[in-house]
């Protein structure tokens, strides 16, 4: 006969959605999602950041669906993971600082930016960014080599 042996599993604890739609602003969000541990902000709709800068800790990642572009109404710290496609992320004239770790790579089409490295907005050592219009003889992209707003950035060198 056949014999079938049982493993134990460690319980997978899922995480916890939370929808911009359901919010006013990033700041209404921010509070109703507090300490929760693996949550994750999906931008859905239209949000700006809120009154006055806020922080999205380090518990919670934010992942930015394609034609939701969040309003810098107001500075924003992004701590915890952020994910968005190649489409815009952010419209609004104030400032946004990736905290170390949040991003590995930096798309300049989050901000419908040019062909430079970025001059506004903080970034972590190592973040690097590609040149969205690459040509003979420009550069290929960039890499943070000092941490700041913009941050230090070295050239990958020229195609």
């Amino acid at each position: 006969g056949l014999a079938y042996g049982l493993t134990t599993i460690d319980p997978v604890v899922p995480a916890t959605y939370y929808y911009s739609m359901n919010y006013d602003t990033l700041a209404e969000a921010i509070t109703a999602m507090g300490d929760t541990d693996a949550c994750t902000l999906i931008i859905n709709s239209s949000i700006t950041v809120g009154s006055s800068t806020q922080t999205i800790p380090a518990n919670v990642n934010v992942q930015v669906e394609n034609g939701y572009p969040i309003t810098l109404d107001h500075n924003l710290v992004i701590n915890g993971q952020f994910e968005c496609g190649l489409y815009r992320a952010f419209t609004g004239a104030s400032t946004v600082t990736f905290g170390a770790g949040s991003i590995r790579y930096y798309e300049p089409v989050w901000f419908n930016s040019s062909t430079q490295p970025p001059t506004t907005n903080g970034f972590a050592v190592g973040t690097i960014t590609k040149n969205i219009a690459p040509a003979v003889g420009s550069p290929k992209g960039w890499v943070c080599t000092v941490a700041g707003t913009p941050g230090t950035w070295v050239s990958e060198g020229n195609l």
